[in-house]
């Protein structure tokens, strides 16, 4: 059928399909190339619009390349001038929410909560409150709250997106199960153990019922139900997460895909919660690795790679080889991140000072801001605690 409007829809159809399964986001980006050629040789703009955002997308968070994402923005807006889209199209508002999520995944959290907020905004007015791309939105503007260290910000946001999502697309969408697991991390962060452990395995149970064991969101949940595990130092159990997260998805995401950072460095804590330095050190740097790639040099999401180093030479008895990566930690910690992240990092450079025989009295200071940290932090805070007591301890003996 020589019908250019159809085949046009047709590749286009082929790359949403495909960008659905993961491991197949390469032969999406292909089947949009092509209907993008064929877009703009037959001049039909608000199809080259659409295929634009969605590019954008898939760029951005599916093939794990947000720079190149975020590069494609004036050509999308382009398009959409010769297509005449009014400054209100949904159109607009969705690739203003994938560069968001471009953003998020550069390490450019500013950048990508102003756009996150922007998209909200617009699809609030274009689609009403209750629509599932509002939803959509709330979701990432919760996660961005959360990265900043603002936990109840992200909790409401996180709440809404659930209610959001519930009403407009029952309670078995993987998009439920999504904002279930989110929430379930702000739980986490907020000591809300119990609470935390209900939300991840109702995630893990719907995800698995919807999408099949072997789907990476299966894999995502079992890492957040793992990690808590990992904070009550349960570390046998979350190891034995870890490698069924890791086999997962080994067979659905890329290999440099920036998920394998986030379960490198679980898999470092289990290493090192275990005693094993060499496989900590192992499984940081390979995290560290991963993580350059699509980050900023610069970006605050690089602490935990060089934290859970600095641990790793700590644990094997080479201090002086903790300090470096540790204080590149620590100041790419901003003071309204994580608290208990960076006193994770406090305490560990204290550690550090102490047994490289370097500076007790900043070595003191560290420690005590880390505990009061951890001493507010309740049951997840309860194993740095007592370790921060025995720093004290040692610097306070002769």
């Amino acid at each position: 059928i020589a019908y250019t409007p159809l085949h046009i829809e047709l590749d286009e159809r082929r790359a949403r399909l495909r960008s659905a399964v993961p491991g197949h986001y390469r032969s999406a980006e292909s089947a949009l190339d092509e209907a993008m050629r064929k877009a703009a040789a037959s001049g039909d703009d608000r199809a080259l619009s659409r295929l634009w955002v969605l590019l954008v997308g898939i760029v951005g968070n599916d093939l794990g390349r947000p720079a190149d994402a975020l590069s494609q923005r004036r050509s999308a807006e382009l398009a959409f001038a010769r297509a005449g889209l009014s400054p209100a199209d949904a159109l607009r508002a969705s690739l203003l929410h994938n560069l968001a999520l471009a953003a998020w995944r550069a390490g450019r959290a500013d950048e990508a909560e102003q756009l996150c907020r922007e998209a909200l905004a617009m699809r609030e007015r274009a689609l009403g409150a209750a629509h599932p791309d509002v939803g959509n939105s709330l979701n990432l503007l919760a996660i961005l709250a959360g990265e900043r260290g603002d936990l109840d910000a992200a909790g409401s946001h996180h709440e809404r997106a659930l209610a959001v999502r519930r009403a407009a697309l029952g309670d078995n969408h993987p998009f439920v199960a999504d904002s279930l697991d989110n929430l379930g991390v702000v739980r986490q962060r907020q000591g809300r153990v119990a609470e935390a452990l209900a939300l991840h395995e109702q995630a893990l149970s719907l995800r698995e019922r919807v999408l099949g064991p072997d789907h990476t969101d299966v894999g995502t949940s079992l890492n957040n139900v793992g990690s808590l595990r990992l904070e009550l130092g349960q570390y046998d159990v979350a190891g034995t997460l870890f490698e069924r997260v890791n086999a997962i998805w080994r067979e659905t995401l890329p290999p440099g895909d920036v998920s394998f950072a986030i379960l490198r460095i679980n898999q470092g804590d289990v290493a090192l919660g275990q005693g094993d330095a060499a496989r900590a050190h192992k499984a940081c740097e390979e995290a560290l690795a991963i993580e350059r790639a699509v980050v900023e040099p610069d970006s605050p999401t690089l602490a935990w790679q060089f934290t859970c180093l600095g641990e790793a030479a700590l644990l094997s008895g080479h201090a002086k080889d903790a300090l470096v990566p540790l204080e590149k930690a620590l100041a790419l910690r901003a003071e309204d991140a994580l608290p208990t992240e960076r006193a994770r990092t406090e305490l560990a450079l204290a550690r550090a000072l102490l047994e490289s025989r370097s500076d007790r009295t900043r070595a003191l200071g560290l420690v005590r801001a880390a505990r009061e940290v951890f001493a507010g932090a309740g049951e997840l805070g309860a194993l740095r605690l007592s370790e921060s007591e025995r720093v004290i301890a040692r610097l306070r003996s002769p």
